[in-house]
């Protein structure tokens, strides 16, 4: 990020957001989010230039308000704020709050994508989660919740596309990948594969829709960005930047079932699409129960930074 910064002769932007890039401190998973930082700044063109010093100069006004309420103890930025240690805002959360401020600005704002070879993107959600999504009265299945009676329902085909009402909250990213997933059917490997730390247990469901849902609402497929990562929380789960020069390109997940970190599935984003505007495409919907995760899977930060694969 540094050398973005001197490379467009803004050594005065960097002065201004050197201690919060030295707030990420030493410890390995903080470490890890200030690399994908490096990244994103750095070797990758995912956003553009225009876009980078936009959203850098922001940072450094919402990095200095909030670091002055800290300091004079104002109760302006009250529920904003994250603690790294006692007397120091959490980097990542400072992030957050910036891009949840300004979502127009920068979310969603990595270069376009191509249309996917198959013609379908999936989407891997908690089956929990899912309830919250779906039309009435299928949603009374969720009060409580019996997920395997849910389960056998969808894999029964009772519950399919048409019963859908939503893909999830509108103004986030909605994550997605490809089809080298689709005949998995141990839930750990899928949960694995994608990086998804913070699923620590139950059933998933596999989401297939046709690329054309979002293409026909004007909706782009983008590079994944840190940014897109930031937004519902820097260190909520486990984002590794694409390694590689140039872009834009899909992401590349963190396969957590490498101790020291391995190449995941393929990993993009998009805005969520409104499926009450395209109701033919959204019967098309292919859902999928898979399996119950039990345990955890532990993450090795410290390895995952010496591994050069990722």
């Amino acid at each position: 990020m540094q050398e973005f910064c001197v490379r467009l002769g803004r050594t005065d932007l960097w002065a201004r957001l050197d201690l919060w890039y030295e707030a990420f401190g030493a410890q390995s998973k903080s470490r890890l989010i200030q690399r994908n930082v490096d990244r994103e700044f750095g070797v990758r063109d995912d956003l553009t230039a225009h876009k980078k010093l936009e959203f850098l100069e922001a940072l450094a006004d919402r990095w200095e308000t909030l670091e002055s309420d800290v300091a004079t103890g104002s109760s302006r930025s009250y529920g904003d704020l994250g603690w790294w240690h006692p007397h120091r805002l959490a980097p990542w959360n400072v992030v957050t709050n910036l891009v949840n401020r300004r979502r127009r600005d920068f979310l969603l704002q990595g270069g376009e994508l191509g249309r996917p070879a198959t013609g379908y993107l999936y989407h891997y959600v908690e089956l929990d989660l899912f309830t919250e999504w779906l039309t009435l009265p299928y949603a009374t299945l969720a009060a409580p919740p019996n997920l395997d009676a849910l389960a056998a329902a969808i894999n029964r085909g009772e519950i399919n596309g048409a019963h859908v009402a939503s893909l999830g909250k509108g103004g986030f990213a909605l994550w997605c990948t490809d089809d080298s997933l689709s005949t998995e059917t141990d839930p750990r490997a899928v949960r694995n594969r994608l990086g998804l730390d913070h699923v620590r247990g139950g059933w998933l469901l596999e989401i297939r829709y046709p690329y054309r849902l979002i293409e026909e609402q004007g909706l782009a497929l983008r590079a994944p960005t840190v940014l897109d990562a930031c937004a519902r929380g820097g260190d909520n789960w486990v984002f590794v930047k694409n390694h590689n020069t140039g872009g834009p390109d899909w992401g590349i997940a963190l396969d957590l079932g490498v101790p020291e970190g391995g190449k995941g599935g393929p990993e993009a984003v998009h805005d969520v699409p409104d499926l009450r505007r395209v109701v033919d495409l959204a019967a098309d919907l292919n859902l999928r129960a898979i399996g119950d995760i039990i345990g955890t899977q532990h993450v090795d930060f410290e390895r995952i930074l010496r591994n050069r694969v990722v």
